[in-house]
């Protein structure tokens, strides 16, 4: 799950702070890398969900904080569209029968999500990369779940790429 504290980096001062901790970051790697310093007697496996929330008609329905409120589990997080959510399934240690456990979580918290969204206007689930009936209208900023982290991930994308900028997807999901 990616962290929602973010802030926006608008001064000198903050990008030298951003790329000190980030540089920080990657020496901490290299030195667990070079000491070998990763576990080894025991692997472990997890895995996240993306799903869109639609009406009965398959439309996108921007109900998720919605929803993620009345679900109120911590496995759940936000996405970036008010139509989508993300289940995180707890790690699990890689042996045995742990793709059956993983499989009946995931299952659990998928029928939890599917009871809430039909109480919230008819709404279902529906696992899938990218929604079919989305159209152009969709990729709006009312569409956008309204948080700090992808307010802030808007921002610095008009920054970089100008106020307007067109986001194309193409070829098979």
């Amino acid at each position: 799950m990616g962290s929602q504290n973010v802030r926006p980096i608008v001064t000198q001062e903050q990008r030298k702070e951003f790329l000190f901790h980030l540089l920080n970051d990657v020496k901490a790697l290299d030195k667990m890398i070079e000491d070998d310093l990763f576990e080894k007697d025991i692997q472990r496996i997890g895995a996240e969900q993306e799903f869109c929330i639609v009406t009965k008609n398959y439309r996108p329905s921007c109900n998720s904080l919605k929803i993620i409120k009345k679900i109120d589990d911590p496995h759940f997080t936000t996405e970036l569209g008010l139509f989508n959510l993300e289940a995180n399934l707890d790690p699990l240690v890689l042996k045995g029968n742990c793709f059956t456990k993983m499989e009946d979580h995931l299952n659990q918290l998928l029928d939890k999500t599917h009871k809430i969204a039909e109480s919230i206007n008819e709404n279902k689930i529906i696992l899938t990369g990218i929604l079919p009936t989305l159209r152009k209208k969709d990729f709006s900023i009312k569409s956008m779940t309204p948080t700090k982290r992808y307010r802030t991930l808007n921002s610095a994308f008009k920054e970089i790429r100008g106020d307007k900028f067109k986001l194309v997807i193409k070829g098979v999901d």
